[in-house]
């Protein structure tokens, strides 16, 4: 089953020996928005990701920096932050091939992951996205944040440790 991802540009893979490809690409507007929706954050401003693809022996590896500019929700005022994420990355790609997915699985935090494939084809787009998502701030506070919980940590009713914040949302 092919699932299709808001932020999509396949590149093909070139086999010949130690040849090189460089890559760049720009999400859209619907593509951030979309991006935006399946991370549940206000929006995704910007997303840009460049980088190459060289050949290596049976294998494939992707370099690239993806950046983009996001508006999340602060945890505490619910208001707009804005935040740039900047990443690099690097993968190993092999065309073919199956994961391993037996019981008795060795995890060596220092072995290197591989993305296997079902054809010449690598989505890069779908590689920056997953890059910028593990980039985002999980906890998000607006520079007043810490006053905010301040003023409604003195109310008087405030009967558990969320009542404040659920009254912060409230008010939003």
């Amino acid at each position: 089953m092919t699932v299709e991802h808001p932020f999509s540009r396949r590149v093909p893979l070139c086999s010949g020996p130690a040849s090189s490809s460089p890559f760049d690409a720009e999400a859209t507007a619907a593509e951030r928005a979309g991006l935006a929706r399946q991370w549940e954050i206000l929006g995704c401003d910007e997303l840009v990701v460049a980088g190459e693809i060289v050949t290596e022996d049976e294998a494939f590896r992707c370099r690239g920096v993806v950046r983009g500019r996001v508006t999340q929700a602060c945890v505490v005022t619910f208001e707009p932050v804005t935040a740039v994420v900047e990443a690099s990355f690097e993968r190993l790609l092999v065309v073919g091939g199956t994961p391993t997915t037996e019981c008795d699985v060795e995890i060596d935090p220092d072995a290197e992951d591989i993305d296997h494939l079902d054809g010449p084809v690598v989505d890069i787009g779908e590689i920056a996205a997953e890059e910028l998502a593990l980039g985002l701030d999980p906890y998000p506070r607006a520079p007043d944040a810490d006053g905010a919980l301040a003023a409604t940590a003195g109310d008087a009713d405030v009967t558990t440790p969320f009542a404040a914040l659920a009254r912060r949302r409230a008010d939003a």
